[in-house]
């Protein structure tokens, strides 16, 4: 006998109460980088741009690079 609708529709997601929607803008990416241009620590300045670039964040990152 098959089912007469699809239980998947009762499963509700849960909600993401860390969701963020917020972008960097123009001025505030050419400001960023002006500013690492002129860090000592150059080494900052790849991990920061990928963290822009990937959308990722800083627990994300640490993760990745296996120091946690």
């Amino acid at each position: 006998m098959g089912l007469l609708e699809n239980p998947v529709l009762r499963v509700r997601l849960p909600r993401l109460h860390n969701a963020r929607d917020r972008r960097v803008n123009k001025g505030e990416l050419e400001r960023l980088e002006r500013a690492l241009g002129s860090c000592r620590n150059q080494s900052h300045r790849p991990v920061i741009m990928f963290a822009i670039e990937t959308a990722m964040r800083r627990g994300e990152i640490i993760a990745l690079s296996g120091f946690t």
